[in-house]
């Protein structure tokens, strides 16, 4: 029998969502309401992000055309409200999105890199030249806000995954920038540096206190510890599966992993849990997507500055932290274990 679903079709949907949910009927509840996206913490744990497609894809992802999301789907939705995925769509209150319809597009958010990897000399400078542009741009836009990160892997690119990696200086203070913005920013460069300067030494009773150090630690719905790590693990875990699995990473970083991975399961309906436990798993937004492989495989610098730039505009700073957190990533498992 033919469905009437008002109307409303997810433009754009993560194959993990579907893999998960479809088959079977899904109980959940609305939680945390955005501008321009909704949280829903389904059965089982397990959390999912409804939303305009002006946002990125994420692993968790259902998206809709803006206009759907803004004028059918947002007035109807308020926290604690009860959805359910059934037959092939999701309904929130009187408000049915269909899944499958044909003109959705489901993503894959895992990447299966294939074929000869560029060099790492190659990796290293599209890595620098990307991030130096991302970072002079923001700043000639003269932002209120800045990324505590800003600068971390353009002053460590040279020592990152190198056994020397010892103490170094520390980040300069940004124009504008505020005394807690300044401590909280030392805090994290120092936590991030004893994480990279043990997993150099594949200590990883060090590497994991440092790791769980930068676990919470920063602003944002995702903290800005939690979104370096993202990107740091999410590296390793494309370049680790491209070699055989998560079991080819470096015996430090296992041990790291699989304890972040364990901290996550604990806050299953927490937004940067959610990512940490999609990172660790190598499932990862379409920027990120986009800018592994044009990184790692592709070298096309037009491709390479666009998807930077996509990831950028992640949150206020979560981006720019994230990107950091992947440029380390991909230095540190290329020299470390020639993956």
């Amino acid at each position: 029998m033919k469905m009437n679903f008002r109307g409303i079709v997810a433009s754009k949907i993560s194959q993990k969502v579907l893999d998960k949910l479809i088959p079977g009927i899904w109980p959940g509840t609305a939680g945390a309401l955005f501008e321009r996206s909704l949280n829903v913490e389904m059965k089982g744990n397990f959390l999912i992000h409804i939303g305009s497609d002006a946002l990125p894809l994420t692993p968790r992802s259902i998206l809709l055309r803006e206009e759907d999301f803004y004028k059918q789907l947002l007035p109807v939705c308020f926290p604690g409200q009860p959805v359910f995925i059934e037959d092939g769509s999701i309904s929130l209150g009187q408000k049915k999105v269909d899944l499958f319809h044909p003109r959705s597009r489901h993503y894959d958010p895992q990447l299966n890199l294939t074929g000869r990897l560029l060099a790492p000399h190659e990796v290293s400078s599209h890595l620098a030249r990307a991030l130096h542009r991302i970072e002079s741009a923001r700043g000639k836009m003269g932002e209120s806000y800045f990324s505590p990160f800003r600068s971390y892997f353009l002053s460590r690119i040279s020592t990152i995954g190198k056994p020397g990696f010892g103490r170094l200086a520390g980040p300069s203070r940004l124009k504008g920038e505020t005394d807690l913005a300044v401590r909280m920013k030392n805090a994290l460069w120092q936590k991030t540096d004893g994480f990279l300067s043990a997993m150099s030494r594949q200590d990883g009773k060090e590497a994991l206190g440092s790791a769980q150090g930068l676990i919470g630690l920063g602003p944002g719905l995702t903290p800005s510890g939690d979104d370096f790590l993202a990107g740091f693990f999410s590296a390793g875990a494309v370049l680790g599966a491209r070699s055989g699995g998560a079991e080819e990473m470096p015996e430090a970083a296992s041990i790291v992993a699989a304890t972040v991975r364990e901290e996550a399961a604990g806050k299953p309906t927490s937004v940067s849990a959610a990512m940490l436990a999609d990172a660790l798993q190598g499932e990862v937004s379409e920027p990120v997507k986009g800018f592994l492989y044009s990184v790692l495989q592709a070298g096309d610098g037009r491709e390479i500055r666009f998807w930077a730039g996509e990831i950028s505009r992640m949150g206020a700073f979560s981006g720019e932290d994230l990107l950091n957190g992947l440029a380390s990533g991909i230095l540190f498992f290329r020299r470390i274990s020639g993956l």
